[in-house]
């Protein structure tokens, strides 16, 4: 007989676990390696993220909806305390599977990412068992060979970014609720964005009512001033002078300031010249400081002419514009080999550095990644704008935030009074 725990039993996370997640990760590493360096090939690098994780605050109203007095008076909760509560408590049919919304680059990812290092840490109640997947084709094949559920929390990230969702969401999501029904707890993230068309079962505030499930949702707030200084003085600890030049310059960006993805890239951010701020400008900038430093350590490196860094943007976008169109995030050895013969510019993307605060990753499989989705998507709408790789333009899948991204773009509001890009 399967050792079940009881539903009466509690589910709490070890007393102020955060702050000695990192240290507790190196000692971990040695007698556990395959789990850290299996999440770190699939979602990024465990320590550098528990170095300088900040616990978002969840509510139970899209961010999106409220208003600047409205959002004074929304209740919220920090995330880590409402999770034990659902790890723990009661459900009803459905209940045991939560969905977690939030738009991109506000840590949806990041959070599931805590609770598998928290179970690797031993942070973790020893009673439950934790498995984390990225969503993708194969995830329901994979899901279904697992067993003795009972005392399992199953964390399933990205659900937009799968393909199998795409245009079939009731249809794919009867069959993931079907497939996770029996796990202890089950806590599922996607984009909000991605139930904005005429498909949307979180047609219900609050909950998911679908097939005969009826699931809790969740939405991860914003970053409060609170919490944007706390990852300022962890970011750089003792430096009140770099402190006062970062809330300057994030007080220009309003809002964007709040997400955690943009904040962690805040240095990049500081080096940039920019003073006009929306989300495409701001991504504008990171990825032309990322190749302005690739290009400088390529001209070392090979002590010969290096790459300009139209031939890099070049290069990226094409990247981005083929692996969306083929539903995919990593570029392995056979597909990288295909694009440097429909473009040689791609052969510079093996020479890049990936280290650091590269927005390019290499896994243990040598397959090339994005360090986020929205920087895949900023170079397919940057693609779009400038009219460029035409014929896979016409096959990619327009999602909320290449559109947000073409929008916001000057070059696009150009065009649109004038004609003229």
């Amino acid at each position: 007989m399967p050792n079940i725990v009881p539903a009466s039993i509690a589910f709490k996370f070890a007393s102020d676990w955060i702050p000695r997640l990192g240290e507790s990760l190196l000692q971990q590493r040695k007698a556990r390696l395959h789990e850290i360096d299996q999440m770190a090939d699939i979602f990024g690098d465990p320590i550098e993220l528990g170095n300088f994780y900040i616990e978002p605050h969840c509510q139970q109203f899209n961010p999106a909806d409220d208003d600047e007095e409205e959002a004074r008076y929304v209740v919220r909760e920090p995330i880590f305390s409402r999770l034990q509560h659902f790890f723990g408590g009661a459900t009803v049919t459905g209940g045991n599977q939560l969905f977690v919304l939030a738009d991109a680059g506000m840590g949806k990812t990041s959070l599931l990412m805590m609770l598998k290092m928290a179970y690797v840490s031993s942070f973790w109640p020893k009673a439950f068992e934790c498995i984390l997947l990225k969503l993708g084709p194969d995830s329901l094949t994979e899901i279904n060979k697992i067993t003795s559920r009972r005392n399992k929390i199953l964390l399933l990230d990205a659900l937009d970014e799968d393909p199998s969702s795409w245009g079939r969401i009731t249809q794919y999501l009867t069959q993931l609720l079907a497939a996770t029904r029996t796990f202890r707890r089950v806590v599922i993230t996607c984009r909000t964005q991605f139930f904005s068309g005429n498909e949307d079962p979180f047609n219900r505030r609050g909950q998911v009512s679908l097939s005969g499930y009826v699931c809790p949702v969740i939405y991860l707030s914003l970053f409060d001033e609170e919490q944007v200084e706390e990852y300022l003085k962890k970011r750089f600890p003792g430096a009140k002078d770099s402190i006062h030049l970062a809330k300057r310059m994030l007080a220009k960006i309003r809002s964007l300031r709040c997400r955690p993805m943009l904040l962690a890239h805040i240095e990049d951010m500081l080096q940039s010249e920019s003073t006009a701020w929306s989300e495409f400008s701001i991504y504008e900038a990171l990825i032309k400081t990322w190749l302005q430093r690739e290009q400088r350590k390529m001209g070392e490196r090979q002590q010969a002419v290096a790459p300009t860094i139209n031939d890099l943007w070049s290069a990226c976008r094409f990247v981005s514009v083929e692996l969306h169109r083929r539903g995919k995030r990593e570029l392995d050895e056979e597909s990288l080999n295909i694009f440097i013969k429909l473009n040689p510019l791609i052969h510079h993307i093996p020479t890049m550095d990936i280290g650091g605060r590269s927005l390019l990753n290499k896994n243990s499989k040598g397959e090339f990644r994005f360090s986020h989705y929205s920087i895949q998507e900023f170079m397919i709408a940057d693609s779009v704008i400038r009219g460029l790789e035409g014929n896979a333009l016409g096959q990619i899948r327009p999602t909320d935030q290449i559109i947000a991204f073409i929008l916001q773009s000057q070059d696009y509001r150009n065009f649109c009074l004038t004609g003229e890009a």
